[in-house]
């Protein structure tokens, strides 16, 4: 029976000093790999959240009834720390689109503002200012910038989460009723 014994125990050994020197490292390295990829999926998901907040509530300052078009501080900063995080993490390419669509978010903003201020108390008529229609139209042309650098920042977002795509709703932009339905009267027919 010592045969035995001493085989036994040599197993156990052999068996331990496999998990020790073999599988523990191999199922460490599986860990640390699974820790990263949730921390990025973590960081991403903060930084989509933060960008569409703040394209949501910029869009939301282009309704008739607003006056102003506010700074929107707390929204941009969640965007920002958002940005670092993926900065931190190397994600350099999902980083730039991110940048470029925030941007694009803030020139849009940029433009609305001064829409805003160029709109007048009453349109006799239906009729816009020249002034006026002119800068709805760059707040409209920009609008289409806001919407590649969107699709960009998505499509950055997918390859960095390695799936195929990642499925979001349009964001339309809130139409100004009283603006569309001057179009449609101060334009010939076709």
């Amino acid at each position: 029976m010592s045969i035995w014994t001493f085989l036994g125990a040599a197993l156990a050994s052999a068996t331990a000093l496999w998990i020790a020197y073999v599988a523990y490292p191999v199922q460490k390295e599986q860990d640390r790999q699974f820790k990263i990829q949730e921390e990025m999926r973590a960081a991403i998901g903060a930084l989509i959240s933060a960008l569409e907040v703040f394209a949501s509530k910029v869009n939301g300052s282009n309704a008739v009834g607003r006056k102003t078009v506010p700074y929107f501080v707390a929204e941009i900063a969640s965007v920002k720390s958002a940005l670092g995080m993926i900065y931190a993490l190397n994600l350099k390419a999902l980083g730039d689109a991110a940048f470029r669509y925030e941007s694009e978010i803030k020139n849009w903003r940029k433009l609305i503002l001064v829409a805003k201020k160029k709109r007048p108390e009453e349109m006799p008529n239906g009729h816009r200012p020249p002034d006026y229609a002119e800068a709805m139209r760059r707040v409209d042309e920009h609008y289409l910038k806001v919407k590649d650098a969107r699709a960009e920042f998505f499509s950055q977002a997918s390859v960095a989460l390695d799936i195929e795509q990642l499925v979001v709703s349009e964001i339309e932009p809130l139409t100004d009723e009283i603006d569309t339905a001057a179009d449609n009267i101060s334009e010939p027919p076709e």
